[in-house]
């Protein structure tokens, strides 16, 4: 009888690879790649074991077989550290298990490779590897502590998924180039994730999910990228600037502008109007004096007509000046205002005003109503504002 797990993941090895362990619970044999570690003995039922060289030599000699079906290596288990710098014209390393470092440094891969469901222990890298056809790490799990998780300067010809992923470390996408989409949906980034310096015009990042978690380190440069899709995703609780251990600025008020500004060279009006509320928001939340925000103009823009962009709330706060008005007007009032010092030259000052000339009134009066009428004309310009911008949707 053959190796177990080599029928389980359909190995077409011809004759079948040697059993070199036996489990003693069940009886099942493992072959010298699907033994577990610690497992690898050279032959079934003696203790001399592969020592790193000589395994690392068992998969070389496996991926130079004449034949296609023996380059397969789903499911096996790499208990050293490995190295290759080759090209692979057919990679299958799905439901690996990689104990210590996997260097995939400059390789190419001419067609379609797997590595879903890939567990990485320690650190790895595909430095400068290059994908040319659809690369799938879907379910991959990443779990590389105090280490780079590194696909630094890699080229992504082709589709790349990386849903559900597991990045349990520092995640870095630097100088990257897609050509294709990138999705990372429901992927798990536990440290930063760094997208500087990344190619990818005409294509777009597709980063979210329910299971996703904060990317409140998140990196993203000014280079050509098509669009960045976030859903369902925590966002972090603190929009200011935030320096990174690569040196670089995480700023989501110059994101969220760059893509108003795409927006509108596409026309896209119902993105213009959703960018420029997010745009805002961040220049609002990341001042340094937000403490103070109830006394500046942003908070009270924000306040009375979300940045222009909720009619519902400017209207209210139209309504509710016409109504404040209507009870101080209603209400006798406990003092006579005209009385007060300056009440004749403030009675001067509103005769200068254009606007506030034929104001009925006197003094003090006069100047109440005069920045009543003020504000209730700047509040109806952001009410009409706002349901132009809700209907230009």
């Amino acid at each position: 009888m053959g190796c177990c797990k080599c029928e389980e993941y359909g190995w077409k090895d011809d004759p079948p690879l040697e059993v070199i362990w036996e489990d003693p619970a069940n009886g099942k044999g493992y072959c010298i790649f699907h033994a577990p570690r610690g497992k690898k003995f050279k032959t079934l039922g003696g203790e001399d074991k592969y020592e790193a060289e000589g395994y690392n030599d068992c998969v070389k000699a496996r991926m130079i077989k004449p034949f296609k079906g023996s380059f397969c290596f789903t499911g096996a288990i790499f208990p050293f550290p490995i190295k290759f710098c080759t090209t692979f014209y057919e990679c299958e390393f799905s439901k690996c298990l990689f104990f210590s470092n996997a260097m995939f440094e400059n390789c190419i891969f001419e067609n379609t490779s797997y590595f879903q469901y890939c567990i990485f222990n320690d650190g790895f890298s595909f430095y400068k590897s290059k994908f040319k056809d659809s690369a799938h790490f879907t379910k991959a799990s990443f779990c590389c502590f105090g280490k780079e998780n590194m696909f630094y300067r890699c080229e992504f010809y082709g589709v790349a998924y990386f849903d559900r992923a597991i990045f349990a470390s520092q995640s870095n996408f630097r100088g990257a180039e897609f050509f294709k989409r990138a999705y990372f949906r429901g992927s798990v980034f536990c440290d930063s994730v760094d997208f500087t310096d990344i190619y990818a015009n005409k294509s777009s990042i597709v980063v979210g999910g329910v299971n996703s978690a904060s990317i409140g380190k998140l990196v993203i440069s000014k280079r050509e990228v098509d669009s960045f899709s976030f859903f369902s995703v925590l966002w972090p609780k603190n929009y200011a600037p935030v320096r990174t251990d690569y040196g670089y600025e995480i700023n989501l008020e110059e994101l969220y502008r760059a893509l108003k500004q795409k927006a509108a060279e596409e026309h896209d009006q119902a993105q213009v109007s959703r960018w420029h509320f997010r745009e805002k928001l961040m220049y609002k939340k990341q001042r340094w004096y937000r403490r103070w925000l109830p006394l500046t103009l942003t908070w009270w823009y924000w306040a009375t007509s979300g940045f222009g962009e909720r009619a519902v709330r400017a209207g209210v706060w139209l309504l509710a000046l016409v109504a404040l008005s209507f009870l101080l007007n209603a209400t006798p009032q406990p003092m006579d205002w005209n009385t007060l010092w300056g009440a004749s030259a403030a009675n001067a000052t509103m005769a200068t005003i254009p606007f506030a000339k034929d104001i009925p009134g006197d003094g003090w009066v006069k100047v109440g109503r005069g920045v009543w009428q003020f504000l209730i004309a700047v509040q109806f310009t952001l009410f009409a504002l706002a349901v132009r911008n809700r209907f230009r949707r």
